[in-house]
């Protein structure tokens, strides 16, 4: 969604759905590297070193299953 829209939409009263997630990202500035750094970190975990740690999880219990099948 371009900048442009965004205010079209809004002089026009429509609703932004997307407003929260906007409003969420906006209020999230960094003030100083430090700042930059630990938002980085945060997104780096949420968006991608959790999902791997959990993939695996599963994986893991997959072949444990697995291994039980073949065991009896």
């Amino acid at each position: 969604m371009s900048q442009p829209n965004i205010w079209n939409r809004i002089n026009n009263r429509e609703t932004i759905d997307d407003l929260p997630k906007i409003y969420k990202f906006m209020k999230r500035t960094c003030l100083n590297w430090n700042d930059c750094l630990h938002l980085a970190r945060e997104k780096f975990d949420k968006y991608f070193a959790n999902k791997v740690i959990e993939f695996f999880n599963i994986i893991q219990n997959f072949i444990e299953y697995l291994g039980q099948g073949f065991i009896k």
